[in-house]
C-alpha cells in the first residue's frame, strides 16, 4: 500500500526531482513514469557506467525532460557519450553553507602532530579508485625526492568503501618508504576543520565532476593543486588561485605543491583569490534561485 502510494504520489506530481542519476532506477523499479521529471547529474562518465546498468541507462535518458550539472565537464559528458541535446542540460552552480571549520584549524593540526611550521597537504574522499589514494601517496613519495628540505606532511581523510575495487594499501605505503609523511584518517562526522586545516589540496582524482570537499576547503582559503579531469579545474582559472596539472602527471602535481610549499606568501594570496571567489559565486542563494527557475520552466511546458 505504501509503495503505491508513493508511486501515485510521484505520478501527479507536476515534477519529480531525481537528485543524482543513479536514483532513477527508483522511477523504474516502481513502474513509475512521472508527467515530468528533473534529473541532477553528479557523475561523470566511470560512475555512470558502474552505477547504472544498460537498461537503467536507456530509462535515465527516456524519463528525463531535463539535466541538471554543475560543471561544464558533466554537460560535455551527457552531450558527447550519451547523446543529450545541449539544449536538454541546464547549470547551476554548486555551493557551500558558511562553516565553522577555521574555528578548530589547530585542534586538527595538534592530533596530527603537525607544526605550525609544517606544509599540510590534504585530501578528502572514499579511498576508492576515481579518488585515487594510491595517487596521493605517489605525489607524496615524489615531494619527499623533491624537496627533502621542506617540511611536506600528506593526509587523506575518508575510509575504503566496502564495495570498492580494491588497494593494498598497506602494502603500497610499506613499498613507497613515507613514514610519518602520510597518514590516512577515517571517516569524520565533522569535516570542515580538517579541510581547514589543510594548507593546501591535492586533487588526484582520476574523475571527479566537483568534489565538494575541495570547494569547501577553497571557502576556507585552501589552494587546491588538481588533474584537469574535472570541474576543480574551471574553479581554479575562474578563482584565480590553486594549479591545475594534466593527467596523470604526478611528478608534475608533487612539484607544483613544492612550489606553493616554498612560498608561503603566494600561497595565502591564490587563497584569498579563492576564498572571495566561492563566497561570490558559490551561494546558496545563488544556486536555490536557479533551481527554481529551471523547475518554473520544466512545470510550465
Amino acid at each position: 500500500a505504501d509503495e503505491a502510494g508513493a508511486r501515485g504520489l510521484l505520478e501527479r506530481a507536476d515534477v519529480v526531482v531525481v537528485n543524482t542519476a543513479i536514483s532513477t532506477q527508483v522511477l523504474r523499479r516502481a513502474g513509475c513514469r512521472p508527467p515530468r521529471v528533473v534529473t541532477h547529474v553528479h557523475e561523470l562518465e566511470v560512475g555512470l557506467r558502474y552505477w547504472l546498468p544498460a537498461e537503467d541507462h536507456r530509462w535515465m535518458l527516456d524519463v528525463t525532460d531535463r539535466f541538471l550539472v554543475g560543471p561544464d565537464c558533466a554537460a560535455d559528458n551527457l552531450v558527447r557519450h550519451h547523446g543529450v541535446d545541449r539544449a536538454r542540460i541546464g547549470q547551476v552552480p554548486y555551493f557551500v553553507p558558511a562553516g565553522s571549520g577555521p574555528g578548530r584549524r589547530d585542534e586538527v593540526r595538534r592530533h596530527l602532530g603537525v607544526g605550525p611550521d609544517t606544509v599540510l597537504v590534504g585530501a578528502c574522499g572514499a579511498r576508492e579508485w576515481r579518488k585515487a589514494p594510491d595517487l596521493f601517496a605517489h605525489v607524496a613519495w615524489h615531494a619527499r625526492r623533491l624537496a627533502p628540505d621542506v617540511d611536506l606532511r600528506f593526509c587523506w581523510v575518508g575510509a575504503s568503501p566496502p564495495s570498492g575495487p580494491h588497494w593494498d594499501e598497506d602494502a603500497d605505503l610499506a613499498l613507497l618508504d613515507l613514514g610519518d609523511r602520510l597518514r590516512y584518517e577515517a571517516d569524520q562526522d565533522d569535516i570542515d576543520p580538517w579541510l581547514a586545516a589543510f594548507d593546501l589540496y591535492a586533487l588526484t582524482s582520476r574523475e571527479d565532476d566537483f568534489p565538494l570537499a575541495c570547494l569547501t576547503a577553497a571557502s576556507f582559503g585552501v589552494p587546491p593543486v588538481t588533474f584537469d579531469g574535472g570541474g576543480i579545474a574551471d574553479l581554479v582559472r575562474h578563482g584565480g588561485g590553486g594549479t591545475v596539472v594534466p593527467y596523470p602527471r604526478t611528478e608534475a602535481l608533487a612539484g607544483a605543491l613544492v612550489s606553493f610549499a616554498r612560498d608561503p606568501e603566494r600561497r595565502t594570496e591564490h587563497g584569498r583569490r579563492l576564498r572571495d571567489h566561492v563566497a561570490e559565486h558559490h551561494r546558496l542563494e545563488q544556486t536555490g534561485a536557479r533551481v527554481l527557475d529551471e523547475l518554473r520552466a520544466v512545470a510550465a511546458r
